[in-house]
């Protein structure tokens, strides 16, 4: 299962965002006002129909608690540890392939 989040985030501690039970999670920050959000919300919804488990984060306490400063951003976690990111918006073949590596 590939768990989706929108973030912007610096390396922290994802353990009590991300469920235990995946080994591969997308992390992805968003912000309202965003013309790069918006363009990637039904990226994002379009891949939810898809059996990809997606949480868009617009909380800004959260982005700060993750160091976010740019959105959107694009995280792969896996194992726990970031494996990589991609800052702006991405179209659904982009965030696809960076999903999967």
């Amino acid at each position: 299962m590939i768990i989706v989040l929108a973030i912007l985030a610096l390396a922290t501690n994802y353990d009590d965002i991300i469920p235990n039970n995946s080994d591969i999670e997308t992390l992805v920050f968003v912000r309202d006002g965003c013309s790069g959000c918006e363009a990637i919300k039904p990226i994002v919804k379009e891949l939810q129909n898809e059996d990809f488990n997606i949480l868009i984060i617009t909380n800004l306490e959260e982005h700060k608690r993750f160091s976010v400063s740019l959105v959107p951003t694009t995280i792969v976690i896996v194992n726990g540890k970031e494996a990589r990111r991609h800052v702006g918006a991405l179209s659904k073949k982009e965030m696809v392939a960076f999903i999967e590596g």
